[in-house]
């Protein structure tokens, strides 16, 4: 029994880690929504958001080197949404001025 749980999870791992990590990279998407709703970008820095994207980029980059589909999928939700804080930042700060 606990063999075929082992060659089960190695035959569905890929499926298993864009579930877990996919939600994960999408929670930059609660600070834009935040930021939308007060129509204010006070309390955000676009600093981590630009960060998380250069990392993205980079294991995006590795990702599809190694044709790894986690690290592909991941990685786009990962650069979508932290550009999309990046890009809502500048927006309300320019609205602001």
């Amino acid at each position: 029994m606990i063999d075929s749980l082992i060659s089960w999870l190695l035959q569905n791992i890929s499926i298993i880690l864009i579930i877990i990590s996919t939600p994960i990279e999408l929670m930059p998407f609660l600070q834009m929504k935040k930021s939308i709703k007060n129509k204010s970008v006070n309390d955000l820095s676009p600093y981590p958001a630009a960060g998380f994207s250069l990392l993205g980029i980079m294991w995006l980059s590795y990702g599809m080197g190694i044709n790894s589909l986690p690290l592909v999928v991941t990685n786009v939700a990962k650069l979508i949404s932290n550009i999309s804080v990046v890009c809502v930042y500048f927006y309300f700060r320019s609205i602001k001025k």
